[in-house]
């Protein structure tokens, strides 16, 4: 409860529970007198103490204390139970209904005690016996207690029926032998009991509410009724757009355009029914596919051309596939109003040609070759080609007439760079021209050292 260090002690909150349980509410209020209650933040404990304060009829005190503690636990039905029983005996039987309602939203199924906040109630509002009987007895049957069976047993008094009354006070002693209400029973059995002073007396007509008495108090008390109203009465829901059932095809049809349109990031908003989404997302799907091939069979170009010595050829086949998807991205970007029929069947047209001018290339007469290049097998692969040319012009060199060293010099170094231009200067063909050196200075070197 942590209260010792805020001006109350654990001593004085146990024992005023202890006191309230066993309902001697006078010692207990002994215990409160000059004690700061406020500064604890137990709920429970203030409950008890709204408890003691409301059974000495202080009731200022009480209300203060139950407010506060309901404040603290606005789901605590013992809270609200005391609050609704205070309202009553108060007069204030409009606040004790609405606390009544509360709890009622807050109880579960098997919580009783909605049964006898009712009784207590019905009782105020002066209803005939007969009806408060039924009620009390149900509530009985579940939850019985000394309180509430002394409650019984004045009720049968006040309707006559003496045997019952005796009946019940014989089980409420039986059953509570230490309970103060057992020698008001006795009392009540033998006849010696004043059955005007019922045990829950209540005014005869509502009391107006003192506003100037308890105006700090209705403050804090009003913000969360409010609070509590939310809960047990929640606003309706608002209706932001209604629709009429009676709306036309046309109607029927804007709204579903409406629905559907979807705005591109580089384009307008554009609106199309189900059956036009799902074609052009199929058209698109085949455009990017055919993009595709094109480029792979655009890429395949410049390979061939580069075995054969066509490096023009490549730079034209990768300017082309450039300019496809230059093209490509150029359509994307428009802003398509048209039927998407139309918009597929220029892309198509723009892609035939492409392709027919990249075959109008390729059809032209090689510009760059050597003759020695119609002597290579085409069923080779390229290392093998160009191993095969090497040997070729290697060959042909050895044939011609033998020059002086210098002419040698410059004829090894214009055949690296006549190799170097025919085939590419590329890592491979430095490698295989190496590889080539290194085998011929091999075969050389045995030579010179028989000399």
């Amino acid at each position: 409860m942590g209260c010792s260090k805020l001006g109350i002690s654990y001593a004085v909150v146990t024992k005023v529970k202890e006191l309230t349980e066993a309902k001697q509410y006078g010692e207990a209020l002994d215990l409160l007198e000059g004690e700061d209650i406020f500064q604890s933040f137990n709920p429970q404990f203030l409950r008890c103490c709204g408890e003691v304060y409301m059974e000495n009829d202080r009731f200022y005190e009480s209300r203060e204390a139950l407010v506060r503690a309901h404040i603290m636990a606005p789901e605590g039905n013992r809270i609200i139970y005391d609050l609704v029983q205070l309202y009553l005996r108060m007069g204030y039987f409009h606040r004790a209904r609405k606390y009544y309602e509360i709890y009622e939203h807050n109880a579960t199924a098997e919580d009783t005690g909605a049964k006898f906040l009712l009784y207590m109630i019905k009782k105020a509002q002066r209803v005939e016996a007969g009806e408060l009987l039924g009620i009390l007895e149900a509530a009985c049957e579940e939850q019985y207690s000394d309180e509430w069976g002394f409650e019984l047993a004045l009720l049968y008094a006040s309707l006559g029926k003496k045997d019952k009354m005796k009946e019940e006070c014989i089980h409420l002693m039986a059953s509570f032998r230490n309970s103060p209400y057992c020698a008001l029973a006795d009392s009540l059995k033998k006849g010696e009991y004043d059955i005007s002073n019922s045990n829950f007396r209540f005014p005869i007509m509502e009391a107006e509410e003192d506003v100037e008495t308890y105006a700090s108090i209705l403050a804090l008390e009003e913000k969360q009724l409010e609070k509590d109203e939310l809960k047990v009465h929640p606003p309706d829901p608002v209706i932001l757009q209604m629709e009429d059932d009676d709306e036309t095809e046309e109607t029927s049809h804007s709204i579903k355009e409406k629905v559907l349109g979807f705005k591109l990031p580089f384009g307008k908003k554009r609106s199309k029914n189900v059956d036009a989404v799902e074609t052009e997302q199929e058209s698109e799907q085949l455009q990017e596919q055919k993009a595709v091939e094109d480029g792979k069979e655009q890429e395949t170009v410049p390979e061939e051309a580069l075995i054969a010595g066509e490096k023009q050829d490549e730079s034209v086949s990768l300017s082309e596939q450039v300019q496809v998807k230059e093209i490509h991205t150029d359509v994307l970007q428009e802003e398509n109003t048209e039927d998407v029929s139309a918009y597929i069947e220029s892309v198509m047209k723009s892609v035939a040609d492409i392709e027919a001018s990249v075959a109008e290339d390729l059809n032209q007469p090689i510009k760059f070759y050597q003759p020695k290049l119609f002597d290579v097998e085409e069923s080779l692969s390229p290392k093998e080609r160009l191993e095969q040319l090497m040997k070729l012009i290697e060959e042909d060199r050895q044939s011609s007439p033998v020059k002086k060293q210098s002419e040698e010099t410059e004829e090894e170094l214009d055949l690296d760079e006549f190799l170097t231009n025919l085939v590419g200067a590329n890592s491979i063909t430095q490698a295989m021209v190496k590889n080539y050196r290194n085998e011929k200075e091999s075969d050389e070197k045995p030579s010179d050292g028989e000399d």
